[in-house]
């Protein structure tokens, strides 16, 4: 009957249990076996990989060393948006250069204000001389009749340029008629805003309440003081400095570039050097 009690460990069962599991014959030494490599790339397309990146290398290299020239694509970038704004603000003098209009003073025609009515259809009567200038809104209706919104007024009679005198040339009388007509519908437009909102209607007497000398430019100023040829100057200038603002940017941005590329040379240098040892080490010549 065996002496050891089942439920007390067995001295030669732990002793055999901590010897290695590969044992070898008599005088032959035990080296262990080391596991092979996960996801070892083999030596073809370990090449094929190593040479791809080495040109990438090779492209930023050839680029970097570009960026450090004295003639290099960027500056004449550069030089192309400098001229750019040589024009741009040469363009930007010739507006502010503009001779200024000697346009005469409209004459001291009679101007009164008729019917003002300002709900669709609304109504607005200016008369100039003996001459009405009406102007009227149409009603849109929904389905139900109901009143939908309130349109803009069109002038429906009258004729500016039979207001122009008859003793100026052709190009001011033309003028004068198209700020004429642009005056009235921004006074007929202001008239009717007064009657919606119960305020008193302006003191008109003669055509020079309705455009007048520009003391700027020259031209004739609108009702209420806008001027079409100050704001169409002004709206000019602003677009050409925009234009000056983008193309100062585009020019930093290319020096920016390229002052990146170029700082990138010694890096680009190193990984070229340990690219070409691996390859070396793998016997590919270059």
């Amino acid at each position: 009957m065996p002496k050891w009690r089942f439920w007390e460990k067995d001295p030669i069962r732990e002793q055999s249990s901590a010897l290695p599991g590969r044992t070898a014959t008599a005088g032959e030494p035990i080296v262990p076996t080391a596991a092979p490599p996960r996801n070892q790339t083999p030596a073809p397309e370990r090449i094929a990989t190593l040479k791809r990146r080495r040109d990438g290398i090779l492209f930023d290299l050839e680029q970097s060393e570009l960026a450090q020239q004295e003639d290099n694509p960027w500056r004449q970038r550069i030089a192309l948006l400098e001229e750019t704004i040589v024009d741009i603000r040469a363009e930007r003098t010739a507006v502010d250069e503009i001779p200024r209009l000697n346009l005469p003073e409209p004459p001291a025609t009679p101007v009164s204000i008729g019917e003002v009515r300002w709900e669709d259809p609304a109504l607005v009567e200016i008369t100039i001389v003996d001459r009405p200038f009406r102007f009227e809104s149409d009603l849109d209706w929904a389905e139900r009749g109901t009143y939908v919104s309130r349109n803009d007024l069109e002038l429906r009679s009258g004729d500016p340029a039979a207001i122009a005198p008859a003793g100026w040339d052709g190009p001011t009388r033309e003028r004068f008629s198209n700020r004429l007509n642009e005056s009235l519908f921004i006074l007929a437009s202001d008239l009717r805003n007064r009657a919606e909102n119960d305020e008193p209607l302006p003191n008109l007497s003669t055509l020079g309440d309705l455009i007048a000398p520009c003391p700027e430019c020259g031209d004739w100023k609108l009702w209420g003081g806008f001027c079409p040829s100050c704001a169409e100057r002004a709206q000019r200038s602003k677009a050409l400095d925009d234009e000056i603002i983008a193309r100062l940017g585009e020019i930093s941005r290319e020096e920016e570039e390229r002052a990146e590329i170029a700082e990138r040379l010694p890096v680009a240098r190193r990984r070229l050097t340990d690219v070409d040892a691996e390859l070396s080490a793998l016997g590919v010549v270059l």
